[in-house]
Order: structure tokens, then sequence, then C-alpha cells
């Protein structure tokens, strides 16, 4: 007798949301803002995701341009998530982003997650920190609501790692 199993998992709308803060070496605004919008720091971080299949929508000419927003990039990367301790394969995951003044907003789409962050610099005591503000869209069933938390930890060390690193 042979049984087929058919995994099924439902996509889960969700409202969680979370904030994180990192402390920067910018001093002012204008710097985190130019870092934001020059194609070396997407490289770069497309560098340590390890990401595949790299495409930029509107497409970067030269390093030395600004990226125009909104700027989508869609490539593949293995996820540092874990469900029922498997590890998942390389994913497609589309970033579509916005700025408006010192505000970057995105759009992060995976077919685990998708969920909404804005990235903002705020000056605390001398030095520029990044403020993190992420909110679910929808979501797996079988991924936890708090794996934004680490998307967004992820985010910063990625960020911390890449500023250091120009």
């Amino acid at each position: 007798m042979k049984f087929t199993f058919l995994f099924f998992i439902p996509l889960v709308t969700s409202s969680y949301e979370t904030m994180y803060s990192i402390k920067t070496k910018f001093k002012n605004k204008l710097e985190v803002t130019k870092f934001f919008t020059k194609p070396k720091f997407y490289y770069k971080y497309l560098d340590v995701v390890d990401a595949k299949d790299i495409n930029f929508e509107p497409e970067i000419f030269s390093m030395d341009d600004d990226v125009i927003f909104p700027q989508k990039i869609t490539y593949y990367s293995i996820p540092k998530i874990t469900i029922l301790k498997i590890s998942l394969p390389r994913v497609k995951v589309e970033q579509i982003w916005k700025k408006n003044d010192e505000l970057f907003t995105g759009f992060i789409k995976t077919k685990y997650m998708s969920f909404n962050l804005s990235v903002k610099p705020v000056l605390i005591k001398e030095h520029y920190h990044l403020i993190l503000n992420g909110k679910i869209d929808d979501k797996k069933f079988l991924v936890p609501e708090k794996y934004l938390d680490k998307v967004l930890e992820e985010f910063c060390d990625i960020f911390l790692l890449v500023s250091e690193n120009i």
C-alpha cells in the first residue's frame, strides 16, 4: 500500500510589527542618506547574503551614480531561517525600495513571508542611529512572527559590516 502525503502550508495574514535600532558611525544625516543612495551599499549587501541572479530595475550602470527610486531588486538567496529544523533551499527575494527625503521604505517578498520595512536615520547623542520599523504583510503558517525580529537584526548587522568596509 502506497501513501502520498500532501503538505499544505497556508498563507496567514498578520499584523505583527517590530522595531530595531542601531548606532551608526555617521555623524550627519546627509552621510547616511548618501550611503543608502549609492549602488555600492546594495552590491555589498547582496554579496553578504550570497545573492545569485541579481536584477536591478531601473538598471544600475555606474557605481558613481545615485540609485534611482523606486528601485526593485530581485535575486535568489538561501534564507537563514529553518522550519521544523529543515534548512530551506535558495528562494527568490524581491525588494522594492522608495525614498522620501531621509526615509527609506521597502517591501520585501519571498514565498515564505512578505513585509514592509522603513529605515530612518535619527540623531541621538552626536551619532546617527538607524530606526527600523517592520510590519508583516503575510506569511506562511509555519514561519513564526518573531522571525521578522531576526530579519531586522540581520539587516542591521549587514549594514554595520558594509558601512565599516566602505
